[in-house]
C-alpha cells in the first residue's frame, strides 16, 4: 500500500529536497567567517525558516508552471519594461525598493537580516559570558596575552594574524590606560584645583570624578578584549570554546566559568507525604520529631543569667 502518489517523490518532495539544501549549502558559503548559523536556538529556527521558505518557494514555482501558460504575452511586456521606471530621489527610491523586494522574494530577505541581526547578538552575548567572570585589569591583561597567541596559533593566515594583532593592539592600549588611571586613583595623584583641597564638597566631586574615570577606563578595557573574542568566535569553532575556558581559568581562577553546581533545592512535597513529624537539620539529616525545639541552644543559659 502505498500513502502517496508514483509521482509524489520526483515532482514534489525531490525539487523541495534539492532547494532546501541549495539554500543551507549557500547560507553556509555567505556568512562562512561571518557569524554562527546554529549559534543559539533562536539563530538555529531562523536558519531553519530561511531553508523551509525556499523550499516552499520551490513548490509554489512548480505549482505555479502550468498556469504561466495563460499570462498573455502583452502583459509580460508591459511588467519588464516598467522595470527602468525610476521612483524619484535615490533615498526614496532606497524606502520604497526595499519592501517592493521583501514582497519580490516572499519574505526571505526580511529573514535574511533578522539571520544576520541574530548572529550578531550571539557573538555580542558568548563575548559577554566570556569576560563576565573577570574582575581584575591584570587578570584580563593575562587573558588577553593568551586569547593572542591562541589565535596566532591556530590561524596562521595573514587575513587572520593582522585582524588579531589590530584587535590586540587596541585591547593592551586600553589596559595600559586603565592601569594607569587606576594606579593614578588609587595614590590620589590626580588633577586638584589650588586652593580647594580642604572643602568637603570639592573632595566628594574630586573623588567622584575619579570613580567615573576609572569606571570608564576600565568599560574601554573590557571593550577591547570583547572586540579580541569576536575574533575568535567569527574564526573559530565550537570545539574551541573548552580551550578559551581553560585560558580563562588560568587568568581568573574560579571566577570565569558559570557551570558550577546549583545548591540543593528545597523538597515541599515531603511534609504532604508521611514526612510531617521529621524535619531536616542543618547537615541534610533527619530527626525525631521535636527534637530541634526541645533542645536548648547554649546561649539561652547565658542570655537568662
Amino acid at each position: 500500500m502505498s500513502w502517496f502518489p508514483s509521482s509524489f517523490l520526483p515532482e514534489w518532495a525531490l525539487p523541495a529536497g534539492l532547494s532546501g539544501l541549495v539554500a543551507w549549502i549557500c547560507l553556509v558559503r555567505q556568512y562562512h567567517g561571518k557569524g554562527r548559523l546554529l549559534g543559539t536556538w533562536r539563530s538555529g529556527l531562523l536558519s531553519a525558516a530561511v531553508v523551509g521558505a525556499m523550499a516552499a518557494i520551490a513548490l509554489l514555482v512548480i505549482a505555479l508552471l502550468p498556469l504561466l501558460a495563460e499570462v498573455p504575452a502583452a502583459a509580460v511586456g508591459v511588467a519588464t519594461g516598467a522595470g527602468v521606471l525610476r521612483r524619484g530621489r535615490t533615498a526614496v527610491q532606497q524606502d520604497t525598493t526595499k519592501p517592493f523586494l521583501t514582497f519580490l522574494t516572499l519574505g526571505t530577505t526580511h529573514l535574511l537580516e533578522r539571520l544576520e541581526t541574530r548572529m550578531e547578538t550571539d557573538c555580542a552575548d558568548w563575548c559577554d559570558a566570556m569576560v563576565s567572570g573577570i574582575r581584575d585589569l591584570y587578570q584580563l591583561q593575562i587573558f588577553v596575552h593568551a586569547v593572542r597567541l591562541h589565535l596566532l596559533a591556530r590561524h596562521p593566515d595573514k587575513a587572520a594574524r593582522k585582524m588579531t594583532d589590530e584587535r590586540f593592539a587596541e585591547a593592551e592600549a586600553a589596559l595600559q590606560q586603565a592601569i594607569e588611571t587606576d594606579s593614578r586613583t588609587r595614590t590620589g595623584g590626580g588633577l586638584r584645583p589650588p586652593g580647594r583641597d580642604d572643602l568637603p564638597g570639592t573632595r566628594r566631586d574630586r573623588a567622584g570624578e575619579e570613580r567615573v574615570e576609572s569606571l570608564r577606563a576600565w568599560g574601554e578595557a573590557l571593550h577591547g578584549c570583547k572586540l579580541l573574542l569576536r575574533v575568535a568566535y567569527l574564526l573559530g569553532r565550537r570545539s574551541d570554546r573548552r580551550r578559551l575556558l581553560d585560558l580563562l581559568d588560568g587568568a581568573a581562577p574560579g571566577g570565569g566559568r558559570r557551570d558550577a553546581p546549583l545548591p540543593s533545592q528545597r523538597r515541599p512535597h515531603l511534609r504532604w507525604f508521611g514526612r510531617v513529624g521529621r524535619v531536616l537539620d542543618g547537615r541534610g539529616r533527619r530527626t525525631a520529631p521535636g527534637a530541634g525545639a526541645s533542645e536548648p541552644r547554649p546561649d539561652d543559659a547565658t542570655a537568662q543569667a
